[in-house]
């Protein structure tokens, strides 16, 4: 692959020795651990001036490295590389308002680009570019603004001739109408036809134009305001016009007012004015040949415009071309001047330093993006690499792929684990979906589910383009968790032998009943049940539906089942602590924490899953002879491991041979437990830290009698220990682990309270939306099956759904992950151009 790099002679030995060098040491590539985060490395860069952009850019095209910056009190304006930003936010600017011409004129463009054509762009070329056309774009648009608003007033102006040419012809005709009759009947009124022709010829009109909303607004006002000394009249004829700069369509509605006083027009004016409307002058004599020229007008400026937009409309579509291409460069650009704003200038010898956080097995890639960036600038100088010692703690970095994306989210939504801490995702893969599906285990609704997920992923590629909605996103975004909880809800649903909470005989129940004739005098059927010699093999068998004690049987072994589900995980979760420990070589805790803990947990709720099995395994023929667990717990604490007696007619208490004295011996187990997490490792380390500080002062005088200064540096941990403060911390500690581990017990009880709320609400969706609807047929059968439909999807499949993935998720976070995983740590977030385009959306 060298060969490609276009590297000459020189540069292909140098990176042979390169990579040589690192399959020596152990750091070439190798497959990424999943139980704990990457091993990583502190480096430190030296950049010449002249290969320090293309370096940078090689390295945000692999996403390798986390940058530190270097100049934390140097404010932002200050930084070397300002003004290079500042230019590509004015590039941006331009970018952003072609994007919106563009998708105003709904004009197609390439949503995805491919980064391999950026790379025969430059700023300068992009600047320009964007700056011309810019001035091109900018010049016919508002070319096209004035044109239009030109337009809009001539539509308007034809709008008010046309209603006032109307509106006087037909003022005119009645006046006329009216005078002729006055002439012809009563030739004695001549002088009064006369003053009333005197007084319409000194009727003073205002015309305009004025938004619809305020039509009503004005009439009121200016009755108010002239004291009804004025007439009002409003066309019939209403305009919509389109503001070129807002968008905003706003009707119009023509509108003329008479009166005769020039006071009253000075007020009118004013008010028409303040509502925003538009007045015209005219001559009443000229409107039809006004009018006509007007329409001319406008028919040749609507030329003009449409010119105009075939012009601005080919500059767009020649713009839409490249400008994805020209935003995603100018955005690299951007966070390629940011990265290096960070790095420290070192003036004497021409380069810039950096320094930053790499994973161990990526030190080879990184290596292969300084060559990259070396000849890439075409510089005889080449960068350096080197690891230094960190001053402060490494970052945490997962390596995830598409199925353990949506885990892994579940588990930082926590807390981001400590470096090198162990990483619960692989196990939560398979947990959390489990225990999600204990509580929502139904076959039906299971695979209701895993119709929903197999169609998300068949249109996986389609949603990653088109991202329809942020709330359909998040669904999108788990989708292979989904997947999993539906199908671990299958399997439950199979197990619990539910579907849509009927029962189904699939294997043949060993159960038969048998109906004998009417015996009572209200006509009820007796049945008489045999059992075949077979045991149902998967699952419940069917005749527990049918059985009177179906919901004592059912909640009995989901109670049980919850305690032995959350026992077993809680103590993987400890056992996990120890994992911990034996890696960071903590010995301390792993004697003194985890061997106590362990010690309590089992001899209390370890020995409560064993005497659950030793029931579950024991046939008693009369069941009121079974001992009681609970009571048999709330004995072996208040009277110091006795056997509490079950009853006198039942011959046996015990559910294990001499179960008092091993009682007994697991109480005092529980007893020297709690003090051993109290009080050993505050001692312990106390010891530890005086026997230190004694050893260190003797190295002192040791030091000054001999006279010799050598380096000595004082451990943290002995400079601040403080005894009292790590007591404190530890009783808290054994505290909240030995309520907890009684409190996250009972909390595993909700995988069977949700479990019983969803089958119960299961059967009255389906016992009162089809089976009491069924008989009756028709209307009703319909109405209760949309019903049942209904409520299955938004009570059942939405709500139930999300309430079992919070309580999974509480169950994981608290009563799981507390037992190891502190979450304290920070995210790992290297300098990448992957995915940014898509930020920026």
């Amino acid at each position: 692959t060298q060969s490609t790099w276009g590297l000459n002679e020189q540069s292909r030995s140098f990176c042979s020795k390169v990579m040589a060098r690192l399959d020596q040491s152990g750091l070439a590539q190798r497959d990424p651990s999943i139980f704990r985060s990457e091993e990583m490395v502190y480096l430190h860069f030296y950049l010449p001036q002249d290969i320090a952009h293309d370096t940078v850019e090689e390295l945000g095209k692999r996403g390798l490295v986390e940058f530190t910056d270097l100049n934390p009190g140097v404010t932002a304006f200050q930084r070397q590389f300002v003004a290079d930003i500042k230019r590509c936010e004015e590039v941006e600017r331009k970018i952003r308002y072609f994007l919106s011409l563009i998708k105003s004129e709904r004009i197609f463009f390439q949503s995805d680009t491919d980064t391999s054509d950026l790379a025969s762009l430059t700023l300068d070329d992009v600047d320009s570019q964007v700056s011309e056309l810019n001035v091109q774009v900018t010049e016919a648009s508002q070319h096209l603004e004035e044109l239009t608003m030109a337009l809009n007033r001539k539509l308007e102006t034809q709008v008010v001739l046309r209603s006032c040419d109307a509106l006087f012809r037909s003022m005119s005709s009645a006046v006329e109408q009216n005078m002729s009759e006055h002439t012809h009947e009563d030739p004695l009124l001549d002088h009064d036809v006369e003053a009333s022709r005197d007084g319409v010829s000194r009727v003073k009109s205002i015309s305009g134009a004025l938004p619809d909303s305020r039509i009503r607004t004005l009439e009121s006002v200016l009755f108010r305001t002239t004291r009804g000394n004025c007439v009002v009249k409003f066309g019939d004829e209403v305009v919509t016009l389109v503001d070129p700069r807002t968008g905003e369509a706003t009707p119009k509605r023509v509108f003329v007012v008479f009166t005769s006083a020039q006071r009253v027009v000075d007020k009118v004016t004013k008010v028409i004015d303040a509502l925003g409307g538009n007045r015209y002058t005219f001559d009443s004599a000229r409107l039809s040949s006004d009018l006509a020229e007007l329409n001319d007008s406008i028919s040749d400026l609507k030329h003009v415009i449409d010119g105009t937009k075939a012009s601005r409309s080919t500059l767009l579509h020649r713009i839409a071309a490249s400008i994805k291409h020209w935003e995603q460069f100018v955005r690299q650009e951007k966070m390629i001047f940011h990265t290096l704003n960070m790095f420290r200038f070192d003036d004497k010898r021409s380069g810039i330093e950096g320094e930053g956080w790499c994973a161990k097995h990526q030190l080879n890639q990184v290596n292969h993006a300084l060559l990259h960036g070396s000849n890439k600038s075409r510089s005889e100088v080449r960068s350096v690499c080197t690891i230094v010692a960190p001053h402060e703690e490494p970052p945490t970095y997962f390596i995830t792929n598409k199925l353990t994306t949506g885990f892994q989210a579940i588990v930082d939504a926590y807390g981001v684990a400590n470096y090198r801490e162990f990483n619960p995702t692989p196990f939560t893969v398979i947990t959390f979906p489990f225990l999600f599906a204990v509580m929502f285990g139904d076959l039906g609704h299971g695979t209701l589910m895993l119709i929903f997920a197999l169609w998300m992923l068949k249109n996986e590629q389609k949603y990653l383009k088109e991202k329809p909605g942020e709330i359909f996103m998040i669904c999108f975004g788990g989708r292979y968790v989904i997947l999993l909880m539906a199908i671990f809800s299958v399997y439950t649903g199979l197990l619990y032998n539910e579907t849509f909470c009927v029962s189904i005989n699939f294997f043949g129940s060993p159960y038969h009943a048998h109906a004998i004739k009417p015996l009572t005098h209200n006509g009820t059927w007796n049945y008489t049940v045999t059992k075949d010699d077979h045991t149902y093999p998967f699952g419940f068998d069917p005749v527990w539906k049918q059985a009177d004690n179906e919901l004592e049987f059912t909640n009995n072994f989901k109670m049980k089942m919850s305690i032995v589900f959350g026992v077993i995980q809680m103590t993987f979760g400890i056992i996990l602590s120890a994992f911990n420990y034996i890696h960071f070589k903590d010995w301390v805790s792993l004697i003194n924490v985890f061997v106590p803990q362990m010690m309590f947990l089992m001899s209390v709720f370890g020995y409560m899953v064993l005497l659950i099995f030793v029931k579950w395994a024991t046939h008693y023929e009369n069941t009121h002879c079974a001992p009681s667990i609970l009571n048999t717990f709330i004995a072996m604490f208040l009277k110091m491991g006795a056997v509490d007696s079950v009853d006198k007619g039942c011959h046996q208490d015990a559910l294990i041979p001499n179960q008092a004295g091993v009682q007994m011996v697991l109480l005092g187990v529980a007893v020297i437990a709690v003090p051993w997490m109290l009080l050993a490792k505050p001692l312990i380390m106390r010891y530890k830290v005086n026997a230190a500080r004694r050893q260190r002062a003797t190295f002192r005088s040791r030091v000054e009698e001999t006279d010799t200064h050598p380096a000595f540096h004082d451990s943290h941990e002995i400079e601040h220990f403080d005894f009292a403060e790590e007591m404190v911390h530890n009783i808290i500690h054994t505290i909240e682990f030995v309520l907890g581990a009684v409190s996250n017990t009972a909390s595993y009880l909700r995988l069977w309270a949700l479990s019983l709320a969803h089958g119960q609400l299961a059967t009255v969706f389906w016992e009162k939306g089809v089976v009491e609807t069924l008989p009756k047929g028709g209307v009703f059968l319909v109405v209760g099956v949309f019903v049942w439909v209904m409520t299955t999807i938004g009570v059942l499949m939405v709500m139930e759904s999300l309430s079992a993935f919070l309580h999974a998720l509480r169950l994981h976070w608290v009563e799981f992950q507390n037992k190891f995983y502190h979450g304290t740590g920070r995210k790992f977030e290297p300098f990448t151009f992957i995915g940014s385009l898509d930020e920026s959306e």
